[in-house]
């Protein structure tokens, strides 16, 4: 915020500002948007351990790079929030079964206690469960963007964004460390011991 203010002081009447949240697309090598999306396309029984309508926010890098070129040809002056629009997990996870034509089994784990007591979220450099945030943190993902879209920013859909993704990753070396997610036999005990654990 203190960066913002100098600039607006120095540039009063030519500052543009963009806000990034989670920026995501094709060689987003922090793996946060991939992992769900690659997770999705594997199947089987999987881990989602948030609310399915609890909401998420991100931007395909190609739409924020579309925008600041069209700020800058309309010298666009100003402050803008530019963090995605604001969805559903339940909608994200879906995309992405469309994406991939894959079906797994999702569990909704809505206990973030459970799981942050069970799993080292912190576990790679961007998180076992990237994007997944405490219920007192959800307000993160759920930035007003109304400025920078009747500016001119435009959103492609999740699916889109999901198919690219996943044809990007299959390029990828299979060997290749991803920076975000659990791996399968983790997500797997996780899975157990939720399934396993006792009702009071």
């Amino acid at each position: 915020v203190l960066c913002e203010q100098k600039v607006a002081e120095l540039y009063p009447d030519n500052h543009l500002i963009l806000r990034l949240g989670v920026v995501a697309g094709p060689f987003d090598h922090s793996d946060r948007v991939t992992y769900w999306v690659t997770r999705v396309a594997r199947g089987g029984e999987m881990v989602v351990p948030v609310h399915p309508y609890r909401p998420i926010q991100f931007i395909d890098a190609r739409d924020l790079a579309q925008f600041t070129l069209l700020g800058i040809e309309k010298q666009l002056s100003g402050i803008y929030n530019t963090e995605g629009n604001s969805i559903s997990w339940h909608h994200f996870i879906d995309a992405c079964m469309q994406a991939s034509g894959s079906a797994p089994e999702v569990h909704w784990v809505d206990d973030y206690d459970f799981v942050s007591n069970s799993v080292d979220l912190r576990l790679k450099p961007y998180g076992a469960f990237p994007m997944v945030v405490s219920p007192d943190m959800a307000h993160l993902w759920t930035a007003n963007n109304n400025k920078a879209l009747n500016a001119g920013l435009v959103y492609r859909s999740t699916l889109n964004t999901a198919r690219d993704i996943l044809a990007w990753d299959a390029s990828r070396p299979v060997d290749q460390e991803r920076k975000a997610g659990l791996p399968e036999d983790l997500e797997q005990k996780l899975l157990e011991a939720w399934k396993n654990r006792k009702i009071e």
